[in-house]
């Protein structure tokens, strides 16, 4: 392709894009479709160039494959080998390579996006950190494809994208869903990264997500169900735990009721749990150190559970063992001892990895709120409910002391008090009002 038919290919991309900002809904799929005409068009004549810079084999190997060296940064020689059964197919990879972060092929905000998180996963050598990072960027696939999947934003070039085309992908997704403030924080994320990459990487001359006022989009989003909301009374609280209880004398060797206890008992994340050993238990303290994690299904493996020996903050931190876990936990003890369990780990269970698992405790979980009667119309809850009553109860109950509760319950003040403290105790309240004196 030459200079000419490479400029004007861009040239009618930018037009078609700028007219298909028109308002008018009759055009915009033959715009669309000229877009997209004009776009392939051009990558196709990129690939033509790109592949004409290397020089192929006339001929493979002895054992049948082509290959070629392209550059490779993280490469001791700055340099990998790229091979295929034919030169077509060693053409693609070639152009794929130079499609991401070492090449010099025009990407698309979809080829940064892949970039990005291919990037976030390259510098992580820990195999137990690396499993977690991977479960993160499997969580900001699916948010890429609630938002970005399928649309015309995804596929323009990213040097060509402007302020207004970030915002109208940004309303867009506004009004096809309710999207509370977190939802919209995960939407705004994924485009702050994109840019970021891609301004480092010198892709954009100018960040130009920078330029927009996020503010403006807030009379948007959906309302955010208070924390209050999304918590049990204390008179609930004693019906699930007197629930439990009755449960475990009449099934004594059923784990997830014990673990279920214990979880109200801490405001533990179900994740840190089942991971849950004696030895965890030392100097009138328990120590939380690891988590039970869910590895999403992959091409090479099905979606199992595993430990890993750190926790979601990768944080180790101590729990103060007080009367009632001390209780407990000699109430577990017993059932070891008369049940024969000889376990390292508070909760054995048959499974994969010796003890229950998440979706155990919470199947267990859902059933103590049906017979209960005590779900929530409209309204999603879990075992993590628990952890905002036992926040809640803490502030309160130290004078509303959030870096004490962060500590106990690993959050950072800022995210406890956001997501998981409920308010002031109005009887406490009414108490400190009371001894008000006015003259």
């Amino acid at each position: 392709m030459n200079t000419e038919l490479g400029a004007a290919l861009i040239g009618e991309v930018c037009i078609v894009k700028s007219i298909l900002k028109s308002p008018s809904d009759k055009i915009n799929i033959s715009l669309e479709d000229s877009l997209e005409d004009a776009r392939n068009e051009y990558m196709k004549h990129e690939k033509e160039i790109i592949i004409g810079n290397y020089t192929l084999p006339s001929k493979p190997s002895k054992d049948g494959y082509y290959r070629v060296y392209v550059s490779d940064k993280q490469a001791k020689n700055g340099r990998k080998q790229l091979s295929a059964k034919s030169l077509e197919y060693l053409a693609d990879k070639i152009y794929k390579h130079e499609k991401g972060i070492d090449g010099c092929a025009k990407k698309t905000f979809s080829d940064v996006f892949h970039i990005v998180e291919s990037e976030k996963l390259r510098y992580i050598k820990n195999t137990e950190k690396l499993l977690s990072a991977q479960n993160t960027a499997s969580k900001h696939r699916f948010e890429y494809n609630r938002f970005f999947k399928g649309t015309i934003f995804e596929t323009l070039f990213i040097d060509e994208i402007d302020k207004r085309d970030i915002e109208n992908v940004i309303i867009t997704n506004l009004q096809k869903y309710d999207i509370n403030k977190k939802a919209f924080n995960g939407m705004i994320s994924i485009i702050r990264s994109v840019f970021k990459l891609a301004y480092y990487e010198y892709w954009i001359t100018d960040n130009v997500f920078l330029r927009i006022d996020l503010r403006k989009f807030s009379g948007m989003l959906a309302e955010t169900t208070p924390a209050s909301d999304r918590v049990y009374s204390e008179k609930e609280l004693s019906q699930i735990l007197d629930y439990i209880r009755q449960y475990q004398q009449e099934n004594p060797s059923y784990m997830p009721a014990y673990a279920l206890e214990l979880q109200i008992l801490m405001g533990l994340r179900r994740g840190e749990i089942p991971p849950l050993m004696w030895s965890d238990i030392q100097n009138g303290c328990i120590s939380i150190n690891k988590e039970q994690i869910t590895v999403k299904t992959t091409a090479s493996c099905k979606q199992h559970c595993t430990i890993v020996n750190h926790t979601k903050t990768h944080k180790n931190r101590l729990f103060p063992v007080t009367n009632d876990i001390e209780s407990f936990l000699k109430k577990l003890r017993k059932v070891h001892l008369v049940h024969n369990l000889n376990s390292m780990y508070l909760f054995p269970y048959a499974t994969s990895t010796g003890v229950i698992s998440n979706s155990i405790v919470y199947s267990f979980y859902a059933r103590v709120i049906d017979n209960l009667g005590l779900k929530k119309k409209d309204l999603i809850m879990g075992p993590h409910s628990f952890r905002r009553n036992a926040i809640t109860d803490v502030v309160n109950a130290s004078n509303g002391n959030m870096t004490l509760a962060s500590q106990l319950f690993g959050n950072s003040p800022l995210v406890a008090n956001q997501n998981y403290y409920t308010g002031v105790d109005m009887n406490s309240a009414i108490t400190a009002l009371n001894s008000r004196k006015l003259s």
